[in-house]
């Protein structure tokens, strides 16, 4: 069962960054967009795709159930690639239904990988070690098999891969639907189904069209920002209200991991950096020659997901091996680790910035590419421990919500990370992105990452500290 939602997981990666690697080429050289407009539609499809995430999260606890959840969301993007391939004029509204789509499936398909396991079980985040690679392959695969696809600017084979790869997930999630562990309406509401499935489902339909017109339609990018406070303020306020009303324990469980949950949007707002001030520091900066061949500057935006495939199993046996031996790190300590290898990427980044600043020569692979497989080492620390523990930790009937507010989270960091990128260009010319200006904000990203990672240490450490205080009580 693992692997037919991972295999699910990998399909639905693959399709959503496909077409988000084509997206802007395909606004400017089929439909005429501006570039400003083209940039402005691709930071509105891939924010509120994670935004749409907690609606995701919100129908699957109160309505729908997990599985269900997951066929609305394959059927919405199915139905969204059907617009991309039907007009032009339909192809914005194609867009909104693949972002909604793949915002619900996201957060739900996530819970149903959680209920495969038992509530202590050590194999619980070696699954979800398995479960990223799925999400990282298809990341590294789809835009290099769209983009070859659409060589010459041949775009409808690449849409119609996309049309294809959504009816084959409808056949995944049949396979999936018939285990025992799919998830199920919500009992409670079942008495009502009728009309609140009904109401839920074309309320969240109205509501994404509107948001995402009105985002749009705005012509400025801060309106993205405000739509995101918005909506993060009044997510965690509803969590924190249904975290008062259930027990103690799980309270104190909620409230914990809404503490470390926002250190997300920080590790993605850096991170985020490979596919921002990254690739036109790669495409200035750095020797991009290999053998014969001068590698796209756009290409090593792969390159931290090839590593997460990479480094992932190892990691997953890493986190089993410490829970067998009940020698198990807190989700701060595991933040503390993720942010320490963050900053030692970003001490290399800002290396090379300095080397091409002092020294005027474009920058050795050999120097520049370690520091994307320390960033991958960071974020293996980070994801799949915190996925892991929202599935042991929240219970069912809130999960979904808590899901959501994760991938809600890192649509933040995705607005944050263009505003660290625009601190790389020029005062004076807007098209000039000086060796110094990466030199000054890779910088503070490590010093930043530094900071937390102690932080977050020393958290660790206070609460590994008093749990075995209490251990020690109990066993006198």
């Amino acid at each position: 069962m693992l692997y037919i939602l991972f295999f699910a997981e990998l399909l639905m990666r693959f399709n959503y960054w496909g077409i988000q690697s084509l997206l802007v080429l395909y606004l400017v050289k089929h439909l005429s967009y501006s570039y400003p407009s083209a940039y402005h539609l691709y930071g509105t499809f891939t924010a509120l795709t994670f935004l749409f995430s907690i609606l995701g999260g919100f129908l699957a606890d109160k309505v729908y159930g997990f599985k269900n959840s997951l066929l609305i969301g394959i059927t919405l993007s199915l139905l969204g690639n059907v617009l991309l391939l039907s007009t032009p004029h339909l192809f914005v509204v194609g867009l909104i239904f693949i972002s909604l789509g793949v915002g619900i499936f996201i957060p739900n398909n996530s819970n149903l990988i959680g209920n495969l396991y038992q509530q202590q079980d050590t194999a619980r985040e070696q699954g979800f070690s398995i479960y990223y690679i799925g999400t990282n392959l298809g990341a590294l695969m789809g835009p290099l098999v769209y983009g070859l696809l659409a060589f010459n600017d041949q775009w409808r084979p690449a849409l119609i891969l996309s049309l294809c790869l959504n009816l084959f997930f409808l056949l995944i999630f049949f396979i999936a639907n018939r285990n025992k562990y799919a998830g199920s309406l919500n009992k409670a509401y079942l008495e009502r189904f009728p009309v609140k499935k009904t109401t839920a489902f074309f309320a969240t339909l109205v509501t994404s069209i509107i948001v995402f017109a009105g985002v749009l339609l705005s012509n400025d990018f801060k309106m993205l920002g405000v739509v995101l406070n918005v909506v993060c303020i009044c997510s965690i306020a509803y969590i924190v209200k249904r975290a008062f009303t259930l027990q103690k324990k799980t309270r104190q469980a909620i409230l914990k991991l809404l503490m470390v949950m926002p250190l997300s949007i920080v590790f993605f707002a850096i991170a985020y950096q490979i596919g921002d001030s990254l690739v036109i520091f790669t495409d200035k900066f750095v020797d991009r020659s290999f053998f014969s061949w001068t590698v796209p500057a756009n290409i090593f935006i792969s390159f931290e997901a090839l590593f997460i495939v990479l480094f992932a199993p190892l990691m997953g046996r890493f986190w089993q091996k410490s829970k067998a031996k009940k020698a198990s790190l807190s989700i701060f300590t595991q933040f503390s680790a993720g942010f320490l290898f963050t900053a030692i990427s970003f001490a290399v980044f800002a290396v090379c910035a300095y080397k091409a600043m002092v020294q005027q020569h474009l920058i050795s692979l050999a120097i520049f590419i370690p520091g994307y497989a320390f960033l991958a080492i960071g974020e293996l620390c980070i994801m799949p421990p915190l996925i892991a523990a929202i599935t042991k930790d929240i219970p069912k009937a809130l999960r979904g919500s808590v899901m959501g507010l994760l991938f809600l989270l890192i649509s933040y960091s995705a607005y944050m990370s263009v505003i660290i990128a625009s601190l790389t260009v020029s005062n004076t010319n807007l098209h000039v992105t000086p060796a110094i200006n990466y030199v000054h904000i890779y910088r503070d990203l490590l010093l930043i990452a530094l900071v937390i990672a102690g932080i977050t240490f020393i958290i660790g450490k206070v609460s590994s500290g008093q749990k075995d205080c209490l251990r020690g009580i109990q066993d006198a």
